[in-house]
């Protein structure tokens, strides 16, 4: 009689979201599905060719894949967040709501910003190495052999080499769910009213 199901009339009509925001998001998870695969098989290409990791002459593409494969978790954070709020704007749905929303959703983005501010200095001083081992192979040197160390002080030499020597090799794909799960939280924590078309009175 109301031309409406009793879904609608008992807990309201779903707000779809605007298709220019489904698009957009879209958009953005295809980028970063994109660019994390692109890194993940360019370093696997480089640490799995045993030519490569002996020439001297390609050591430099070594040192930069070492300041850019930290990125990897991020990306997949990254592609955790569009997934999951693309599944909700083509669902319109709802994001969760409970008590401590808050707090999850504050702490799955606090845990990623932590995790780029613990690896920065790793990241800049692997650059570092390939940008000056770069300069040192375009110009004409004394010696024949260019010797580099990178030093990040005690505290984060251990929890470097305990990182990236094991813990990160042996549970690699743990690591990877760990961040998808987060960004997925993220999304599922957030609003997104904005991009919900608003019915006009």
């Amino acid at each position: 009689m109301f031309g409406t199901d009793l879904d609608s009339m008992i807990y309201g009509e779903r707000k779809r979201v605007s298709n220019k925001y489904i698009i957009q998001t879209a958009v953005l998870l295809a980028i970063s599905l994109i660019l994390v695969v692109m890194l993940y098989m360019f370093i696997d290409r480089v640490t799995s060719n045993s030519y490569l990791m002996s020439c001297e002459n390609i050591i430099a593409l070594i040192e930069v894949v070492q300041s850019v494969w930290p990125l990897l978790p991020v990306g997949v954070f990254a592609i955790g967040v569009f997934g999951a709020r693309l599944i909700i704007q083509i669902a319109a749905g709802k994001p969760l709501d409970f008590k401590h929303k808050k707090i999850v959703h504050y702490f799955s983005l606090g845990f990623v910003v932590a995790y780029i501010i613990i690896m920065l200095p790793y990241m800049i001083g692997f650059a570092g190495a390939a940008i000056n081992r770069f300069r040192w192979q375009n110009t004409d040197p004394v010696d024949g052999y260019y010797s580099y160390s990178v030093d990040f002080g005690d505290f984060l030499n251990k929890f470097y080499f305990y990182y990236i020597a094991g813990w990160f090799p042996k549970y690699k794909y743990l690591f990877y769910a760990a961040f998808m799960s987060l960004g997925c939280l993220f999304s599922l924590t957030s609003t997104i009213k904005k991009q919900v078309n608003k019915e006009k009175s």
